[in-house]
């Protein structure tokens, strides 16, 4: 991974050496979403208290798009029980169900409907920019500002102790906001569980001593 090769370049050790750390048969990947809802006392909740992550690296996209499905056509037609099959076709920026009869799409789906007409219905897709990540640096709590198409890298735990204190993993946490949603999304990277992390002996002398034990992920 070109992150992990440049962080080792960093420290002038060799281009694998963190990286084969994260990228063995049993590594581990997960992906969590987060929904964070408006808050009436944002002063008084938090979303996510203070923490630090126990992974590698957590990769975090803080705009997710939301799609708005909006149908103006037959919004007030009675849709009543007969089974039929539909395809589902994207054309022109719409999103049109169209009967099986009807030139071919992707994606088949089942309904059913008393009389069968096209229904069409317009896509519109937004991105709410909603802060709500903070990091503490210190003594003091810093809003981490939202990049749309921008990811937002944070070096974590394993990280600190692979470095052996020279990389750090933030405390960080996420506040409530009054009016608005917040959505996210978070990838975290770890090794193998049972893969044992410590200091990389390198970064180890008696100038630098090792300052973390060994560890299992």
């Amino acid at each position: 991974m070109v992150i992990f090769e440049a962080m080792a370049k960093s420290l002038d050790l060799e281009e694998n050496c963190l990286s084969k750390q994260f990228t063995e048969e049993h590594e581990v990947m997960s992906a969590r979403f987060l929904l964070y809802p408006p808050c009436p006392t944002p002063d008084q909740v938090l979303g996510l208290k203070a923490h630090s992550d126990k992974s590698g690296i957590t990769f975090l996209l803080q705009v997710l798009p939301r799609i708005l499905i909006t149908n103006n056509e037959y919004h007030n037609e009675r849709i009543n029980l007969r089974l039929l099959i539909l395809w589902l076709s994207i054309e022109d920026e719409e999103l049109c169900l169209l009967e099986k009869s009807r030139p071919v799409s992707l994606f088949p789906v089942a309904a059913n409907l008393e009389r069968v007409r096209p229904l069409k219905v317009s896509i519109q897709t937004s991105y709410p920019e909603v802060e709500g990540l903070q990091v503490f640096n210190d003594g003091k709590w810093y809003m981490v500002p939202v990049i749309r198409d921008a990811l937002f890298i944070n070096l974590c735990d394993q990280m600190q102790i692979l470095s052996n204190g020279i990389f750090k993993s933030p405390l960080h946490r996420v506040v409530t906001n009054k009016g608005k949603a917040r959505i996210s999304m978070a990838m975290f990277i770890e090794p193998d569980p049972n893969k044992e992390i410590g200091s990389v002996d390198v970064l180890v002398d008696e100038k630098t001593p090792r300052v973390y034990k060994t560890v299992k992920n």
